[in-house]
C-alpha cells in the first residue's frame, strides 16, 4: 500500500498529541507544512496535547478519556453513587522496571500500565485516524510514528509497541516506527531553529511530565544527523514538582490524615488544586519578591473546615486559609529538586560530547524543549549556569513552541527516516555459544569435547556489538553457527545485553537474557556437521533491534520475537 500520509503520536506523561502531514513533491522540502490538533473536548486552554488521564469504574472499565476524564469525575462528584470512580494519571511513568516512588500517582507496575496505555492510545487513534481521514485519505495510506523516552529499556519500548498494536496501530515495523524523544527534537531544531543552519554540534535537553532525557547529535553532510555518544536523563520532569507540592507544601499543612482523605474521597478536587499550582508554577522565576498563590477548591475548603483544618492552615500561613501560599524561597526548593540534578547532567554531558569532539573548549548549542521547557525559573537557572561555566561556548536555545518540538520532528523522521545516518549503542549486544577452549583463559569447569574432538568453552558470550559503539543506520552484524552434536536438530541460543564492555561469559551478574531463538536445522541434517551452518543477523541502527536467524542450508529466514522480561528492565 502507497503510504500518503504521514503521522506522529507523542504519549507523554503530562499530555498527549498527534500531528501529520500529506507525502507529496510540496513537502518533500525541509519546511513542509505539517498539521497539528489542538481541539480536545472540555480542554481549559488551546493546546497540541490532551491530558493523559483516563476515568475508570469499579470494574476498571474506561468511562472517559483526557480533560473530558477529568471532567466527568468532577460532574459524577455531584451526584450519589460516583465513589467507585477513579481518575488514573501519570500511567506512562509505571512501567519504569523495579522502581517504587514514593509518589501517589505516578505509582504502578508495567502489568497495570500496558492496558491503560494501550485504552489511551486507542481513543488519541481514532481521533487521529478521524482528523486524517477528514482530508480525503484512508488509514491504510498512513504510516505512523509513536515517540518514546530515550532512556526507556528494550523491554518498556517493546511494551510500547505491543500497546500501541492494542490500540489499532500497524503490527508491522514499517507503518509503526519509533523514536526517542531527544531524537525527534534533535531532528526538529536541525529543520528550523538556528541550529539547523550551523556547523555546531547540538544537545538537545527534552523535559517532560516525567522525565527529562539529554542526547547530542552532530550535522552531517546532505542533512542528516549523527548521533553522539550515549544519551542521558532521568526522573526529573515537571510532574515531579507537583508531588513535591503535595507532600512538602500540602500535606504538612493540611495534615497527613485530611490529605489522605481527600486523595481518596475528592480526588477531582485534589486534580484542580493541582492544576491551580501548575498554573502558577509556570509564573515562577528567580528573585520572585510575592508567593505563589494557590486556589482551594470549594469541596476542600468545605472539608478543611469540618475537620478543623483551617485552623491549622491559617496558623501556618500567617492567617490566611482561603488559598494555599508557597514563598519564593519554598517555591525555589520545589523546583530545585528538579533543576539542580538536571543541571548538573546537562554539564557532564558537555564533557562527554567535547570528548568525543576531541575538543575540550568545543561550541556547543544546547536545545531546550518539552512542555517543562516553558518554565521560566528552568530557563532562568539554566542560562545563569551556563553563562557562568562556560560563557559564549554554550549557547542556549528555546524554540518558539517547545511543546511541539517532538511532534513536529518526529513528523520528519517518518517522511524521511534516512535524516539520522548513525546511533550509539546503549548496551553491549550478543548470544550464549559455545566457543573454542583456550587453556590460559578459560576455567576448566567450562571445557568438554565437541563431537568433532574439538575442545569448547561453553557460556561463551559472542559480541555482535559494544556498548559505546556507533553505528551506521540498518547496519547488520551477522555470525555463523555450527551444532557441536551430530544428532542435534536445531540450535538454541540467548539473546544476550550487558553494560560491559567486553563480556567474555554469558554467566555475569550482569548479563541480561533477553530472549530465546529455537532453529530448526531440517533437511540440512543431511549434510556434514560442518555444513549445518546457522546465520545469526542483528540490526542496531533503528531505534529497536531487529534480529533474524537464517538456516543457510534451506534459507528459512526466521525473524526473532524478543520475549523481554520487565523485571530486569531488558
Amino acid at each position: 500500500m502507497t503510504i500518503r500520509v504521514v503521522a506522529a503520536v507523542d504519549f507523554g506523561t503530562h499530555g498527549s498529541g498527534f500531528a501529520w502531514c500529506p507525502v507529496d513533491s510540496v513537502n518533500d522540502e525541509a519546511d513542509r507544512k505539517i498539521y497539528y490538533f489542538d481541539q480536545w473536548q472540555d480542554q481549559p486552554v488551546v493546546y497540541p496535547k490532551n491530558l493523559t488521564a483516563l476515568l475508570l469504574d469499579g470494574q476498571d472499565k474506561v468511562i472517559d478519556w483526557g480533560y473530558s476524564a477529568r471532567r466527568a469525575l468532577s460532574n459524577a462528584g455531584m451526584r450519589s453513587g460516583a465513589g467507585d470512580l477513579r481518575l488514573v494519571q501519570g500511567f506512562k511513568m509505571w512501567l519504569r522496571a523495579g522502581d517504587t516512588p514514593a509518589n501517589g500517582h505516578l505509582n504502578g507496575t508495567p502489568q497495570q500500565a500496558l492496558p491503560l496505555i494501550a485504552a489511551y492510545l486507542r481513543r488519541l487513534r481514532e481521533v487521529a485516524v478521524q482528523h486524517i481521514t477528514d482530508g480525503g485519505y484512508r488509514e491504510d495510506e498512513i504510516r505512523w510514528c509513536l515517540t518514546v523516552p530515550a532512556m526507556w529499556t528494550e523491554y518498556q519500548r517493546n511494551a510500547m509497541r505491543k500497546a500501541a498494536e492494542r490500540a489499532g496501530f500497524p503490527a508491522t515495523p514499517d507503518r509503526l516506527l519509533l523514536i526517542t524523544e531527544p531524537e525527534a527534537a534533535a531532528i526538529h531544531a536541525f529543520a528550523r531553529t538556528p541550529a539547523g543552519a550551523a556547523e555546531l554540534p547540538i544537545m538537545v535537553v527534552d523535559c517532560g511530565g516525567g522525565t527529562v532525557d539529554i542526547a547530542a547529535y552532530r550535522p552531517e553532510p546532505g542533512g542528516r544527523l549523527a548521533q553522539l555518544g550515549h544519551t542521558d536523563g532521568g526522573d526529573l520532569g515537571s510532574s515531579y514538582i507537583n508531588q513535591r507540592f503535595l507532600t512538602g507544601v500540602v500535606k504538612p499543612r493540611f495534615g497527613a490524615e485530611l490529605l489522605a482523605h481527600i486523595e481518596q474521597h475528592a480526588p477531582d478536587a485534589l486534580q484542580e488544586m493541582l492544576d491551580a499550582f501548575e498554573g502558577a508554577k509556570r509564573q515562577h522565576d528567580v528573585g520572585r519578591d510575592t508567593p505563589l498563590s494557590i486556589t482551594i477548591p470549594g469541596k476542600i475548603y468545605q472539608l478543611l473546615h469540618s475537620r478543623g483544618g483551617l485552623q491549622r492552615l491559617a496558623r501556618l500561613q500567617g492567617g490566611q486559609d482561603f488559598h494555599v501560599l508557597v514563598g519564593s524561597a519554598d517555591a525555589d526548593k520545589l523546583f530545585d529538586g528538579v533543576v539542580r540534578p538536571l543541571t548538573h547532567l546537562v554539564a557532564e554531558r558537555i564533557v562527554d560530547m567535547r570528548n568525543l569532539l576531541g575538543d575540550r573548549k568545543a561550541g556547543i548549542r544546547i536545545v531546550l524543549v518539552g512542555g517543562f521547557a516553558q518554565s521560566p525559573y528552568l530557563r532562568s537557572q539554566l542560562t545563569a549556569f551556563l553563562q557562568k561555566r562556560y560563557g559564549s561556548a554554550v549557547e542556549l536555545l528555546i524554540p518558539p513552541d517547545p511543546a511541539r518540538a517532538v511532534l513536529a520532528g518526529a513528523v520528519h523522521y517518518t517522511y524521511q527516516p534516512s535524516v539520522v545516518s548513525s546511533r550509539t549503542v546503549e548496551l553491549t549486544y550478543g548470544i550464549s555459544c559455545s566457543l573454542p577452549f583456550e587453556p590460559d583463559v578459560d576455567p576448566a569447569r567450562l571445557r568438554f569435547v565437541d563431537d568433532r574432538g574439538i575442545f569448547r568453552c561453553r557460556d561463551r558470550f559472542l559480541v555482535f556489538v559494544r556498548n559505546g559503539d556507533s553505528v551506521d543506520i540498518d547496519q547488520t552484524v551477522s555470525n555463523e553457527l555450527v551444532p557441536i552434536r551430530n544428532d542435534q536438530s536445531d540450535m538454541s541460543y540467548d539473546l544476550l545485553a550487558t553494560t560491559e564492555k567486553d563480556p567474555r561469559y554469558c554467566t555475569g551478574p550482569d548479563v541480561r537474557v533477553l530472549g530465546t531463538v529455537k532453529v530448526d536445522l531440517g533437511s540440512a541434517m543431511r549434510l556434514p556437521i560442518d555444513d549445518r551452518k546457522v546465520e545469526i543477523s542483528m540490526c542496531f541502527g533503528g531505534t529497536e533491534i531487529q534480529v533474524t536467524s537464517r538456516n543457510v542450508h534451506t534459507g528459512h529466514t526466521l525473524r526473532t520475537a524478543l520475549s523481554f522480561n520487565p523485571d530486569t528492565g531488558s
